[in-house]
């Protein structure tokens, strides 16, 4: 499984240089042991890197995937779900969507957030294969980042009409997940144990979102 947080950008690396590095020999060897997967799990890991995300001077040019994964990373454990695989794979999808015009949505017609569970249905049930394998993984995203960065507006559509909370939506992003789970193709790409888990901690990834959309509203 491809894992982002190994592949840093020249800016990545000079922000956790400057973050950590006390003199040049320090950045020298911050680089060496960024070589090495298991080392650099633990060097992103550090809590002053998570201080600096709170810095613009030091995250103006950095990834959006590296600041998502050092962010929910840490937001993640402090609520007992520590898996780098699975802050790695939503900081990547966040990303992803901060870059997206169809908003997480590539294989819907519509252009705005799917609010209809009837739409996912129908394009399931359309779906071949393969192509349902990653119509299922999308709506787990969509679904996650709706109810996590957007449940206050949920909640008030729900007290104005009635509509669905965060809680039916939640349920649709669970069970989105569990299929992607249980299809071949996650077994090919190695990605059963994730999918496995972002369904069983869904509640808990949507309450992390939640309280990091809290934080970004208050500081913009």
């Amino acid at each position: 499984m491809h894992r982002s947080r190994h592949f840093l950008s020249e800016d990545d690396l000079a922000f956790i240089q400057e973050t950590l590095a006390k003199t040049p020999a320090d950045r020298d060897a911050l680089l060496e042991l960024l070589i090495d997967p298991d080392e650099a799990d633990k060097l992103l890991d550090h809590p002053a890197l998570f201080n600096a995300c709170d810095r613009p001077r030091l995250t103006g040019n950095l990834s959006l995937r590296l600041f998502f994964y050092i962010r929910l990373r840490k937001v993640f454990s402090t609520l007992g779900v520590d898996d780098r695989d699975l802050a790695d794979y939503v900081a990547c999808q966040l990303a992803e969507a901060a870059h997206r015009d169809r908003w997480l949505f590539p294989f819907s017609q519509t252009r705005e957030p799917m609010l209809y569970a009837i739409e996912y249905f129908r394009d399931v049930e359309t779906a071949s294969g393969s192509q349902a394998f990653f119509l299922h993984a999308s709506a787990g995203n969509h679904y996650l980042f709706m109810t996590g960065l957007f449940a206050p507006f949920l909640e008030k559509r729900k007290a104005r009409r009635g509509a669905p909370g965060p809680a039916f939506y939640e349920s649709l992003g669970a069970r989105s997940y569990a299929k992607a789970r249980d299809h071949r193709l996650a077994r090919e790409y190695g990605m059963v144990e994730l999918f496995d888990h972002l369904s069983s901690s869904f509640p808990h990834l949507r309450a992390a979102l939640a309280t990091e959309a809290n934080l970004w509203r208050k500081a913009s």
